[in-house]
């Protein structure tokens, strides 16, 4: 191909990549420059796919480049316009249809009308893929340069791992322990007084079996990121504060903590196996971990917003395997092998499992068929109101409680000798949750967590046992280490500013008359 062609092909290329590296630097805080990898890939070769094609029916790349630089701008801008018409319908006699099949509709025949123009046309488009080239060169080296500066830093930005503690010599053999994470799985109390319903599966069934429930158990943070790189490492957070500063919404450091976390550090000097899943959600896929397990269709949450930018998601729809679909396969993969791992080889296993689940996206009915839901993909509490939240998230939990039980029950029946298990949620439900105004959340409702502990040898429980303490009780209970236990804290955090923490201990620790509470649709 001559210089000149290259040259031409390459604004085709860049508008395909703009959307990517765009959403990226939006969001540039929070992911690590790797994630960029597959879309950036996918998103160039199918450029250049067009490109060809293209070239080879119109035998004119300056053509070939400006049919494909077109379809790249109206391809990513769907799902943008969907979200901002959601919920739009058109009624046309006795029919209603939605306004994102109209937009669909629209967009796939001004694609087509243009390309046919494009075509037939006897003029030369040298000087506009010229500009095209030049607009685009400009678009992409805008967010490009952000990006390159972060991936420079990314080897410096590492979280605070707190020192290693003593412990003395360990005999005998080693549980397998099993750290499962039933993200905002809702404590009973809470259950009952805001969504009206009973826990008759789970709750009693741990009982029965022998595992101690935290009574009044809450969460010492009110995100994901901040809990779990909290209860891995065992210990509070304030070191990030001082060094992130309260004004940074930079995320990487608690992904750092979370990936090479003291917890697994601990596990591998004293000969575990250490196993965790992929989760769809970027910070919590540990592939630090000796054994990485993922199902055939696995996304992360970066991919999938990439994914959401485009008409793809309602494709998939049509043939029946969407994004809910990936998701539902990802978590039933994850119970079916917690089921049957338990380990016979003589290397104890420390497993790792972040399920997300009761959480948002709801992917589950009571019976686990799959709920029909209009609501785009998304991993966040919101988009809904909160009697639509708790309608499916009722049948959501429901459903994971049930597979949890039997889940459990396997390891039990299976393991060779006792082993630990830890069931706990990261955070509450989100009802009601803003994630910027306190004042608009149920707080208690937020932070109040199921925490089940199934342990062997005898150690220190209490009714408001939270996460931070949890691996320092179990431990020093059985490997004897010195692990001094904290004082109980919660704290809220905005998603914009997640370091400035603030101390909502004694609001959770009220009886539900005196709570915050907040019934209006609030998103």
């Amino acid at each position: 191909m001559k210089f000149k062609s290259l040259y031409i092909i390459i604004a085709p290329v860049f508008f395909s990549i703009l959307p990517v590296l765009s959403l990226f630097n939006q969001n540039r805080g929070y992911y690590e420059p790797d994630v960029l990898f597959w879309p950036l890939l996918i998103s160039a070769g199918s450029a250049l796919a067009i490109t060809g094609i293209f070239s080879l029916l119109t035998l004119s790349t300056s053509k070939a480049s400006l049919i494909c630089s077109i379809i790249s701008v109206v391809f990513f801008t769907y799902g943008t316009i969907t979200n901002l018409i959601e919920g739009v319908y058109f009624k046309f006699g006795t029919v209603e249809i939605g306004a994102n099949k109209i937009i669909f509709s629209a967009e796939f025949f001004l694609i087509a009308a243009v390309v046919l123009i494009i075509i037939r046309s006897r003029f030369n488009f040298q000087k506009l893929t010229a500009f095209l080239l030049v607009s685009s060169t400009v678009s992409v080296l805008l967010p490009l340069y952000p990006v390159a500066v972060q991936h420079m830093q990314q080897n410096r930005d590492k979280g605070n791992i707190p020192g290693e503690m003593s412990q003395k010599s360990v005999n005998g053999k080693k549980p397998d322990i099993y750290y499962i994470i039933l993200d905002g799985f809702a404590r009973k109390d809470i259950f009952q007084d805001r969504y009206c319903s009973t826990d008759t599966v789970l709750v009693p069934f741990l009982k029965e079996n022998g595992f101690f429930i935290a009574e009044r158990a809450t969460s010492n943070y009110c995100q994901t990121v901040l809990s779990l790189a909290s209860s891995l490492n065992y210990d509070y957070l304030d070191k990030l504060t001082k060094n992130a500063g309260t004004h940074s919404n930079d995320i990487r450091p608690l992904r750092n903590l979370i990936w090479n976390n003291r917890l697994f550090s601990f596990m591998d000097k004293l000969g575990y196996t250490t196993v965790s899943f992929a989760t769809g959600y970027w910070p919590t896929n540990v592939k630090s971990s000796d054994l990485w397990l993922s199902s055939r269709w696995s996304m992360d949450d970066f991919s999938n917003g990439v994914l959401s930018l485009t008409p793809i998601p309602a494709f998939l729809q049509k043939i029946q395997f969407d994004q809910y679909d990936m998701q539902r396969k990802r978590i039933l993969y994850t119970f079916d092998q917690l089921s049957r791992l338990s380990s016979h080889s003589g290397h104890p296993f420390f497993v790792f499992a972040h399920i997300l689940a009761p959480h948002p996206p709801f992917v589950f009915n009571s019976d686990g068929s799959k709920p029909v839901l209009n609501s785009p993909f998304s991993f966040l509490d919101a988009g809904y109101t909160v009697d639509e939240y708790r309608t499916h998230y009722k049948k959501q939990y429901d459903f994971i409680s049930s597979r949890t039980r039997d889940m459990v029950k396997s390891i039990l029946e299976q393991s060779p000798e006792p082993p630990v298990i830890i069931i706990q949620s990261d955070h509450g439900p989100g009802s009601v949750l803003n994630h910027e105004k306190i004042e608009k959340t149920d707080v208690p409702e937020r932070m109040s967590i199921l925490n089940a502990i199934y342990i062997p040898e005898q150690c220190t429980t209490w009714a408001e046992m939270s996460p931070v303490n949890t691996f320092r009780v179990i431990l020093n209970s059985l490997f004897h280490t010195d692990l001094e236990l904290l004082e109980h804290k919660s704290y809220f955090s905005k998603w914009s500013t997640p370091y400035r923490f603030i101390d909502v201990t004694e609001e959770v620790s009220k009886d539900r008359s005196e709570s915050h509470l907040f019934t209006d649709d609030i998103r």
